[in-house]
């Protein structure tokens, strides 16, 4: 044995390597914002502010893809693909199948059929077949883009019941319509959303009336008496998140994870993305979602702590994307000029911009596309073509190398097109057209 060799078992057997995880947990709160964690961490007694001091910590990451939507970011957490490369790049293409129609109940099928590439489950199971994962998520998007095109167990929240899509099966596993059976959400009916801490220990102000589209804006928030409003309108309170949990814990013990191989539970929170969609990432309401989803968080890790062995978990905390603050509250608070700018005004104006740089005549021509701003198949070429040979620019004797030196000045330039026609657009007309991401 050489001594290369002996210090390296030397080294092994003083410090040997983790044991294999029984089971991989990968938590997503839809819309999560990085400084939620250090804004209210002396009241994080839970399940976040225990990930956030007992585990790495990464506080400078970033989304390296231009839509930060929930499609494209669940695609990207087990796949570490950007949106490109997985397929999914908005949520208008994400998981929607009308081939894959819903089991049990009506509403959009759905499967990953858009999905390319692989995920953390594709691989455990290449090296385990028996390396099983169960997903789960209000949102369809939320339960199956984390696993890919795998064919697990799939499920998510559609008019107050928890299905999954004949992609993946042609009926639902007794567990499924037994916890269906409880009606919990129907049984919200009538049920209040309060404060969990005092008054004084929210700073932010109750009474905004840019939030929620002016109505309903002041604690408590009531849900509908009628059971299937009820049942509808829980998406958009924190007891969404709750019931999430206690599903995907009695999926995880009625298909007992984490007992052999490594397994992969995979949770996405939407309630966070509703209410900031709702309030804002300001508001009273946001600081208290994520007071109780900590609480939550608590609860469902102690249990799967207790189940699996706290040295055989592997718990990941993440978000899809984040959100910025209402820009009627920073135009308030700050006096900047902040506005909300529908999509579609934008793309309009910066389409009649590139057509007044490229001096084309005739109808105008879509260069860009709405959903995400980017270029339509072979637009940047023709651009740059039609540019440089523009009948309204001064003809004088050009070389290959003069045009590609001037396609290169207007590529540059492109981010600087003025938007003169672009205009603030009111509250109304934006809650009127945008719903939540």
């Amino acid at each position: 044995m050489t001594f290369a060799v002996y210090l390296a078992l030397l080294g092994w057997l003083l410090n040997p390597p983790p044991p294999r995880p029984k089971l991989v947990v990968v938590i997503t709160v839809d819309q999560l914002r990085p400084d939620y964690l250090t804004r209210w961490k002396g009241q994080l007694t839970g399940g976040l502010g225990q990930l956030a001091t007992e585990g790495a910590f990464f506080t400078d990451g970033y989304q390296d893809h231009a839509v930060t939507e929930t499609a494209p970011g669940h695609s990207t957490i087990l796949s570490g693909m950007w949106p490109a490369h997985t397929g999914i790049i908005r949520n208008s293409e994400g998981v929607q199948d009308s081939l894959a129609p819903l089991i049990g109940t009506a509403g959009p099928g759905a499967s990953p059929r858009r999905f390319r590439g692989t995920t953390l489950v594709d691989w455990l199971k290449a090296v385990d077949p028996t390396t099983r994962a169960l997903s789960v998520s209000r949102k369809d998007r939320g339960a199956i883009l984390p696993v890919g095109r795998a064919k697990e167990q799939v499920y998510w929240y559609q008019s107050g019941l928890f299905t999954t899509s004949r992609y993946y099966a042609d009926s639902l596993p007794t567990w499924v319509q037994a916890f269906n059976a409880r009606r919990l959400p129907f049984k919200s009916a009538n049920t209040v959303w309060t404060l969990l801490l005092p008054d004084s220990a929210y700073k932010e102000a109750d009474n905004e009336v840019w939030e929620n589209g002016g109505t309903g804006v002041v604690f408590p928030h009531a849900l509908p008496a009628d059971s299937i409003r009820a049942a509808a309108a829980l998406a958009g309170v924190p007891a969404m998140d709750s019931l999430t949990l206690l599903f995907a814990l009695e999926g995880f013990e009625a298909l007992r994870l984490g007992r052999k191989g490594t397994d992969v539970l995979a949770v996405s929170l939407s309630t966070t993305d509703a209410v900031g969609h709702a309030f804002g990432p300001d508001s009273r309401e946001i600081h208290d979602q994520v007071l109780r989803l900590d609480h939550y968080l608590a609860w469902f890790l102690k249990r799967l702590t207790d189940r699996v062995g706290r040295d055989k978990l592997v718990v990941v905390l993440t978000a899809d994307h984040g959100v910025t603050s209402f820009p009627e509250r920073t135009r308030a608070k700050t006096g900047a000029a902040a506005y909300r700018v529908l999509l579609d005004t934008l793309v309009t104006a910066v389409n009649r911009d590139l057509d007044r740089l490229a001096g084309a005549g005739g109808a105008p021509r879509d260069w860009l596309e709405f959903d995400t701003g980017t270029p339509r198949a072979g637009t940047v070429a023709s651009l740059l073509n039609a540019f440089v040979a523009s009948p309204r620019r001064k003809v004088s004797p050009r070389t290959q190398a003069d045009n590609e030196h001037e396609k290169l000045a207007l590529v540059r330039s492109l981010g600087h097109c003025t938007l003169e026609s672009v205009k603030p657009t009111t509250s109304a007309q934006y809650l009127e057209k945008r719903g939540a991401r």
